[in-house]
């Protein structure tokens, strides 16, 4: 495990929900930046910071954290540009598992896709084993 994974926790089938819950499935939150990295890993590594509402944090009504999404081990992944600004989740962040994999959309699916195809439709999503999560307090300038 590398030091960033170490700050960061493991997102599981188990947690999933509650890691939703507490971000409200991402609605209206924006895509500050996303990356896939193959430097150090032939898989490749999918780097999303998202600004959103945090529901567990009382500053500023919960406004604004960045939660960093480290997705690893992938198995499959797309990012490509809509021809448009996919930047705000209007539909929220998709994610689900299935047998031990997580299959995560980023923005551009209205539901949740039914099956591997319907991802695929996707502009941006990954299907993977390991995805590492970490919220923080925006640095919001007065």
């Amino acid at each position: 495990m590398d030091l960033i994974a170490m700050s960061m926790t493991r997102l599981t089938a188990d947690n999933t929900s509650e890691f939703l819950k507490r971000f409200n499935t991402f609605y209206d939150g924006i895509v500050r930046s996303l990356q896939l990295d193959f430097a150090n890993d032939p898989a490749g590594v999918m780097t999303v910071k998202i600004e959103v509402r945090d529901n567990q944090r009382d500053f500023n009504d919960g406004w604004v954290s960045v939660v960093s999404l480290q997705i690893k081990k992938i198995k499959e992944s797309c990012i490509r540009s809509p021809g448009e600004s996919y930047l705000s989740l209007d539909d929220g962040l998709h994610l689900s598992w299935h047998d031990e994999v997580a299959w995560i959309e980023v923005g551009w699916l209205v539901d949740p896709p039914q099956n591997l195809e319907e991802l695929r439709t996707s502009y941006v999503y990954a299907v993977a084993s390991h995805i590492w999560w970490r919220a923080e307090p925006h640095n919001i300038r007065q």
